[in-house]
């Protein structure tokens, strides 16, 4: 659509990456440590586990964070 104003690419990645952050903290705060997963924490996120990749390449990373 011509002339429709696009999303700043960097706040929607912020943004995502604020939602992630979110979900892992549910996800480690019902399931403990040895149920912190990237796979949780996608499932929470109602996305493919690859697609946290993106923004975390490692669970220990996620956890960092």
């Amino acid at each position: 659509m011509p002339g429709a104003i696009q999303p700043n690419p960097r706040a929607r990645y912020a943004a995502r990456r604020d939602a992630i952050l979110a979900a892992a903290s549910k996800v480690f705060t019902d399931r403990g440590v040895s149920g912190f997963t990237l796979a949780a924490v996608a499932k929470r996120m109602d996305l493919h586990p690859v697609s946290l990749t993106y923004y975390f390449k490692r669970k220990e990373d996620l956890a960092a964070a």
